[in-house]
């Protein structure tokens, strides 16, 4: 539950005291509705009788009270206009709510894009692009879906509160069995709920691993058909696929699981606290109808909760996963500490360099001259360290030791950023963003 609290008090562009404020008023709405039922059935069935319960002597007495006669159309008149200003201010608050989704799933994706973006280079390098797509579409909206529930959550909670008051003026005796019941479904089947989650915390695993594998196979996909592997990469795809398929059975067979038994148990209760109330309690018929109508809406209100629940769990695991890929890369930026202005007049130096991949030792104690305004080219082996070299000279990697040089100042005090501007870069293999020429051409320029 803290989990799900968190995404929905600390998703940022969101009000959500606002939201539970005209969510409580709505529900408060509602119950005064149903409080002044009472007394409208009462003198539409038996106009000759008296107030019989604590409700229903409150109600009167408020009326009294403004100058008001407790008759059908003056009732009829309150009940109409209490619901309708529920439901209005009930539409604000959804209306509201499916605003701040939308903000929360937008908000992920720029952190996201944002910390990617100033990240280092060694981080980038080191995460498949599966689990940062996957991150920035499916598991943001997920996120999106789980802010959704948990304002759901809220309302129906703020909901079994005002029922079950308005219950305990009409009836002691319904309320408590309406939170007896309540307690006893929400306890007997929070198995599911677990269910749920554990399913949800497995989907989100087996659609990155889905993902990742098929943007890596999709990068590498020539190699692949020129080898004729195709059929052996379709039966790995189809492990993950049926591995992400077998996590979203379980989310329904638990979803759906909870929906009907507890429907089943909310029938059997009706049906028992209606014969209990008019053959044990002696209701009169006019609260009986009332009585009722409470006792459903308070222990469904509950059954809400506790799927409210469920559904939100099922989503949490999204929303914590997008919050660790965002932390681990703003935990590691690219430092930029340089501050002088970057040129390339003589040229630049590699000055006893030494670098690594982590054991795996690339370059030891490299010293090389580029001149400017001439063309230098580097040869050697693959994997002798060409690649390791321009990404030294980019600042794209420090060395572990020795200096690299642009007109004789060390790279680390230039602006990175500013010396990078001054690059022009062609990669070994060709690549091309999926737009326009002229947008390829001039990357934004």
């Amino acid at each position: 539950m803290t989990n799900l609290l968190e995404i929905f008090f600390r998703a940022q562009g969101t009000r959500p005291w606002l939201v539970i404020g005209a969510l409580l008023a709505a529900t408060l709405a509602e119950g005064v509705g149903f409080a002044t039922l009472l007394p409208l059935i009462s003198v539409a069935t038996d106009a000759d009788g008296q107030p019989s319960s604590a409700l229903h002597r409150t109600v009167r007495d408020l009326l009294a009270s403004a100058g008001l006669t407790a008759d059908v159309t003056t009732l009829l008149v309150i009940v109409v206009g209490i619901l309708i200003l529920r439901s209005l201010l009930k539409l604000f608050a959804m209306r509201y709510v499916g605003y701040a989704t939308a903000d929360v799933t937008t908000g992920l994706r720029r952190s996201l894009i944002r910390s990617l973006l100033q990240v280092r280079w060694r981080f980038l390098v080191s995460q498949p692009l599966g689990r940062i797509a996957n991150v920035a579409s499916s598991e943001a909206m997920r996120a999106g879906r789980a802010y959704t529930l948990i304002a759901e959550l809220i309302a129906n909670a703020i909901q079994a509160v005002i029922f079950s008051t308005v219950a305990m003026f009409v009836s002691w005796r319904i309320a408590v069995a309406a939170l007896v019941v309540g307690a006893g479904i929400v306890g007997g089947l929070h198995f599911l709920v677990r269910m749920s989650r554990r399913a949800g915390w497995k989907q989100t695993q087996r659609t990155k691993e889905l993902l990742v594998f098929l943007s890596d196979t999709l990068a590498n996909l020539k190699p692949v058909k020129a080898m004729a592997k195709e059929q052996a990469y379709a039966h790995l795809l189809e492990d993950r696929v049926a591995g992400l398929h077998k996590a979203i059975r379980r989310q329904v067979v638990s979803r759906e699981s909870l929906n009907n038994i507890q429907d089943i148990v909310v029938a059997l209760v009706l049906g028992v606290g209606f014969w209990l109330a008019h053959t044990v309690w002696h209701i009169r018929m006019a609260e009986l109808v009332v009585v009722g109508l409470l006792l459903y809406k308070s222990v469904a209100s509950i059954g809400k909760v506790q799927k409210s629940y469920q559904t939100a769990v099922e989503l949490e695991s999204a929303y914590l996963h997008a919050r660790e890929l965002i932390a681990e890369a703003a935990a590691d930026p690219e430092p930029n500490p340089g501050t002088a202005a970057p040129g390339l007049e003589r040229g630049l130096a590699l000055e006893r360099v030494g670098f690594g991949y982590g054991e795996a030792e690339v370059l030891r104690g490299l010293s090389l001259e580029v001149p400017a305004g001439a063309m230098t080219v580097l040869t050697g082996s693959s994997g002798a360290g060409k690649t390791t070299v321009i990404d030294l000279v980019l600042g794209l990697h420090r060395p572990t030791a020795g200096r690299v040089l642009i007109d004789g100042v060390d790279l680390q005090a230039l602006d990175l950023v500013r010396w990078r501007r001054l690059v022009g870069y062609v990669p070994q293999e060709l690549i091309l963003f999926h737009a326009t020429i002229l947008a390829n051409v001039t990357l934004g320029d």
